[in-house]
Protein backbone atom coordinates (compact mmCIF):
# COMPACT_ATOMS: atom_id res chain seq x y z
CA UNK A 1 0.00 0.00 0.00
CA UNK A 2 1.33 3.47 -0.91
CA UNK A 3 2.10 5.61 2.13
CA UNK A 4 0.68 9.11 1.92
CA UNK A 5 3.20 11.89 1.38
CA UNK A 6 1.67 14.41 3.79
CA UNK A 7 4.33 13.78 6.45
CA UNK A 8 7.29 13.19 4.16
CA UNK A 9 6.74 16.16 1.84
CA UNK A 10 5.01 18.58 4.20
CA UNK A 11 7.07 19.60 7.22
CA UNK A 12 6.21 22.75 9.15
CA UNK A 13 4.10 23.73 6.13
CA UNK A 14 7.19 23.66 3.89
CA UNK A 15 6.28 23.04 0.26
CA UNK A 16 8.86 21.52 -2.10
CA UNK A 17 7.47 23.67 -4.92
CA UNK A 18 8.42 26.83 -2.99
CA UNK A 19 12.01 25.61 -2.60
CA UNK A 20 12.21 24.88 -6.33
CA UNK A 21 10.92 28.39 -7.09
CA UNK A 22 13.64 29.93 -4.91
CA UNK A 23 16.35 27.88 -6.63
CA UNK A 24 15.10 28.80 -10.10
CA UNK A 25 15.39 32.50 -9.22
CA UNK A 26 19.02 32.22 -8.10
CA UNK A 27 21.22 33.25 -11.03
CA UNK A 28 24.95 32.95 -11.58
CA UNK A 29 27.24 35.98 -11.31
CA UNK A 30 28.07 37.85 -14.47
CA UNK A 31 31.54 37.29 -15.87
CA UNK A 32 33.47 40.15 -17.49
CA UNK A 33 35.51 37.92 -19.72
CA UNK A 34 35.90 34.22 -19.07
CA UNK A 35 39.24 34.16 -20.90
CA UNK A 36 40.71 37.34 -19.45
CA UNK A 37 43.98 36.64 -17.63
CA UNK A 38 46.33 39.38 -16.49
CA UNK A 39 48.96 39.54 -13.78
CA UNK A 40 49.83 42.93 -12.30
CA UNK A 41 52.43 43.31 -9.56
CA UNK A 42 51.03 44.70 -6.30
CA UNK A 43 53.77 47.33 -6.45
CA UNK A 44 52.39 48.71 -9.72
CA UNK A 45 51.27 52.37 -9.50
CA UNK A 46 49.77 52.79 -12.98
CA UNK A 47 46.04 53.50 -12.53
CA UNK A 48 45.05 51.75 -15.77
CA UNK A 49 46.88 48.55 -14.83
CA UNK A 50 45.56 48.66 -11.26
CA UNK A 51 42.01 48.96 -12.64
CA UNK A 52 42.63 45.97 -14.91
CA UNK A 53 44.00 43.99 -11.97
CA UNK A 54 40.88 44.70 -9.92
CA UNK A 55 38.68 43.66 -12.83
CA UNK A 56 40.67 40.45 -13.20
CA UNK A 57 40.35 39.67 -9.48
CA UNK A 58 36.60 40.30 -9.44
CA UNK A 59 36.34 38.04 -12.49
CA UNK A 60 38.22 35.29 -10.66
CA UNK A 61 36.02 35.53 -7.57
CA UNK A 62 32.89 35.53 -9.75
CA UNK A 63 34.04 32.35 -11.46
CA UNK A 64 34.61 30.73 -8.06
CA UNK A 65 31.14 31.83 -6.90
CA UNK A 66 29.57 30.25 -9.98
CA UNK A 67 31.53 27.03 -9.49
CA UNK A 68 30.34 26.73 -5.89
CA UNK A 69 26.76 27.71 -6.73
CA UNK A 70 26.55 25.26 -9.63
CA UNK A 71 27.19 22.31 -7.31
CA UNK A 72 25.01 23.65 -4.50
CA UNK A 73 22.16 23.67 -7.02
CA UNK A 74 23.07 20.17 -8.15
CA UNK A 75 22.94 18.89 -4.55
CA UNK A 76 19.61 20.66 -4.04
CA UNK A 77 18.14 18.99 -7.13
CA UNK A 78 19.32 15.53 -6.10
CA UNK A 79 18.13 15.93 -2.51
CA UNK A 80 14.71 17.18 -3.61
CA UNK A 81 14.31 14.16 -5.91
CA UNK A 82 15.20 11.77 -3.08
CA UNK A 83 12.64 13.41 -0.78
CA UNK A 84 9.94 13.41 -3.45
CA UNK A 85 10.52 9.75 -4.32
CA UNK A 86 10.74 8.50 -0.75
CA UNK A 87 7.37 7.00 0.24
CA UNK A 88 8.48 6.11 3.78
CA UNK A 89 7.45 8.18 6.77
CA UNK A 90 10.47 9.90 8.36
CA UNK A 91 11.20 8.88 11.95
CA UNK A 92 13.56 11.23 13.80
CA UNK A 93 15.12 8.57 16.02
CA UNK A 94 15.75 5.92 13.33
CA UNK A 95 17.76 7.01 10.28
CA UNK A 96 17.39 4.84 7.18
CA UNK A 97 19.88 4.35 4.36
CA UNK A 98 17.70 6.61 2.20
CA UNK A 99 17.90 9.30 4.88
CA UNK A 100 21.69 9.00 4.98
CA UNK A 101 21.85 9.80 1.26
CA UNK A 102 19.81 12.97 1.83
CA UNK A 103 21.97 14.05 4.76
CA UNK A 104 25.12 13.43 2.73
CA UNK A 105 23.86 15.93 0.14
CA UNK A 106 22.81 18.38 2.86
CA UNK A 107 26.29 18.24 4.39
CA UNK A 108 27.79 19.00 0.97
CA UNK A 109 25.47 22.00 0.63
CA UNK A 110 26.34 23.35 4.05
CA UNK A 111 30.09 23.16 3.40
CA UNK A 112 29.63 24.96 0.08
CA UNK A 113 27.32 27.61 1.55
CA UNK A 114 30.03 28.51 4.06
CA UNK A 115 32.58 28.64 1.24
CA UNK A 116 30.25 30.99 -0.64
CA UNK A 117 30.07 33.27 2.42
CA UNK A 118 33.88 33.41 2.47
CA UNK A 119 33.95 34.34 -1.22
CA UNK A 120 31.44 37.10 -0.46
CA UNK A 121 33.96 38.49 2.04
CA UNK A 122 36.74 38.19 -0.57
CA UNK A 123 34.58 40.18 -3.02
CA UNK A 124 34.08 43.03 -0.57
CA UNK A 125 37.75 42.98 0.37
CA UNK A 126 38.66 43.47 -3.31
CA UNK A 127 36.00 46.01 -4.28
CA UNK A 128 36.41 48.23 -1.25
CA UNK A 129 40.20 48.25 -1.42
CA UNK A 130 40.60 46.87 2.11
CA UNK A 131 43.63 44.88 0.95
CA UNK A 132 43.52 42.18 3.59
CA UNK A 133 45.49 39.08 2.59
CA UNK A 134 43.40 36.42 0.87
CA UNK A 135 44.44 33.69 3.33
CA UNK A 136 43.45 35.89 6.30
CA UNK A 137 39.79 36.30 5.35
CA UNK A 138 36.96 34.43 7.03
CA UNK A 139 33.39 35.71 6.71
CA UNK A 140 32.55 35.04 10.36
CA UNK A 141 34.87 37.81 11.55
CA UNK A 142 35.68 39.83 8.41
CA UNK A 143 32.54 42.01 8.57
CA UNK A 144 32.82 42.69 12.29
CA UNK A 145 36.27 44.28 12.23
CA UNK A 146 36.51 48.01 12.84
CA UNK A 147 39.26 48.38 10.25
CA UNK A 148 36.69 47.90 7.51
CA UNK A 149 34.96 51.13 8.47
CA UNK A 150 38.31 52.92 8.45
CA UNK A 151 39.11 51.52 5.01
CA UNK A 152 35.73 52.64 3.69
CA UNK A 153 36.33 56.17 4.98
CA UNK A 154 39.41 56.47 2.74
CA UNK A 155 37.90 54.40 -0.10
CA UNK A 156 35.93 57.44 -1.25
CA UNK A 157 35.50 60.91 0.21
CA UNK A 158 31.82 61.13 -0.76
CA UNK A 159 29.76 61.02 2.47
CA UNK A 160 26.74 59.36 0.81
CA UNK A 161 28.87 56.52 -0.52
CA UNK A 162 30.64 56.09 2.81
CA UNK A 163 27.37 55.75 4.70
CA UNK A 164 25.95 53.33 2.16
CA UNK A 165 28.97 51.02 2.40
CA UNK A 166 29.14 51.24 6.20
CA UNK A 167 25.44 50.35 6.44
CA UNK A 168 26.03 47.39 4.13
CA UNK A 169 28.76 46.11 6.45
CA UNK A 170 26.50 46.49 9.50
CA UNK A 171 23.64 44.60 7.85
CA UNK A 172 25.88 41.69 6.84
CA UNK A 173 27.52 41.63 10.28
CA UNK A 174 24.07 41.49 11.92
CA UNK A 175 23.04 38.65 9.61
CA UNK A 176 26.03 36.47 10.46
CA UNK A 177 25.60 37.16 14.18
CA UNK A 178 21.84 36.91 14.63
CA UNK A 179 19.97 35.36 11.72
CA UNK A 180 18.32 32.15 12.94
CA UNK A 181 18.45 30.37 9.55
CA UNK A 182 22.19 31.04 9.23
CA UNK A 183 22.81 29.99 12.86
CA UNK A 184 20.91 26.75 12.28
CA UNK A 185 23.07 25.85 9.26
CA UNK A 186 26.24 26.99 11.05
CA UNK A 187 25.47 24.71 14.00
CA UNK A 188 24.90 21.71 11.71
CA UNK A 189 28.11 22.34 9.79
CA UNK A 190 30.25 23.07 12.88
CA UNK A 191 28.87 20.09 14.77
CA UNK A 192 29.62 17.70 11.91
CA UNK A 193 33.10 19.18 11.42
CA UNK A 194 34.25 19.60 15.01
CA UNK A 195 31.94 17.67 17.33
CA UNK A 196 29.26 14.96 17.08
CA UNK A 197 27.37 13.96 13.96
CA UNK A 198 24.09 15.95 13.83
CA UNK A 199 22.63 13.35 11.45
CA UNK A 200 22.68 10.22 13.58
CA UNK A 201 20.85 9.18 16.73
CA UNK A 202 23.83 7.94 18.72
CA UNK A 203 23.79 9.04 22.34
CA UNK A 204 27.03 10.77 23.33
CA UNK A 205 27.40 11.27 27.05
CA UNK A 206 28.35 14.82 27.96
CA UNK A 207 26.95 16.19 24.70
CA UNK A 208 24.08 18.68 24.44
CA UNK A 209 23.02 17.21 21.12
CA UNK A 210 19.33 16.51 20.54
CA UNK A 211 19.10 12.84 19.51
CA UNK A 212 15.90 13.53 17.55
CA UNK A 213 16.96 14.38 14.00
CA UNK A 214 15.23 17.13 12.01
CA UNK A 215 13.42 16.09 8.85
CA UNK A 216 15.70 16.47 5.77
CA UNK A 217 13.13 18.74 4.14
CA UNK A 218 13.28 21.14 7.10
CA UNK A 219 17.07 21.32 6.89
CA UNK A 220 16.92 21.66 3.09
CA UNK A 221 14.54 24.61 3.42
CA UNK A 222 16.94 26.33 5.85
CA UNK A 223 19.75 25.86 3.31
CA UNK A 224 17.56 27.38 0.57
CA UNK A 225 16.82 30.46 2.70
CA UNK A 226 20.52 31.05 3.42
CA UNK A 227 21.49 30.40 -0.20
CA UNK A 228 18.92 32.92 -1.41
CA UNK A 229 20.23 35.56 1.04
CA UNK A 230 23.87 35.11 0.01
CA UNK A 231 23.10 35.50 -3.69
CA UNK A 232 20.83 38.48 -3.02
CA UNK A 233 23.76 40.53 -1.72
CA UNK A 234 24.36 43.09 -4.46
CA UNK A 235 28.10 43.58 -4.26
CA UNK A 236 28.67 47.03 -5.64
CA UNK A 237 31.26 49.73 -5.98
CA UNK A 238 28.68 52.40 -5.29
CA UNK A 239 25.19 53.16 -4.04
CA UNK A 240 22.07 51.63 -5.63
CA UNK A 241 20.92 53.01 -8.97
CA UNK A 242 17.50 53.93 -7.58
CA UNK A 243 19.16 56.48 -5.29
CA UNK A 244 20.00 58.60 -8.30
CA UNK A 245 23.59 58.94 -7.18
CA UNK A 246 26.41 59.55 -9.60
CA UNK A 247 28.12 56.57 -7.94
CA UNK A 248 25.47 54.08 -9.08
CA UNK A 249 27.82 51.70 -10.82
CA UNK A 250 27.27 48.09 -9.75
CA UNK A 251 30.21 45.83 -10.38
CA UNK A 252 28.16 42.63 -10.30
Amino acid sequence: MKIEHDITNQVNHIDITDIKTVLDKIKMFEIYDEFMQIYVSKDCELPSLKAMAKKQNVNAWSLKCNYIMQYIKKDFDQCLKLIENDQDVFVGFRISEKDKEKFYLLENMEYRLFSLCDVLAQMYNELWGIERKINKINHSYFFSRKEITSSIMVYDTDHELQQFLINEVKQIEEYFKKDLHYKYIAEKRNSFTHRENPHDCAILNGSEKNILIDHPLYELNECAIVFEWIRAQEISSGVPKQSGSQYADPVL
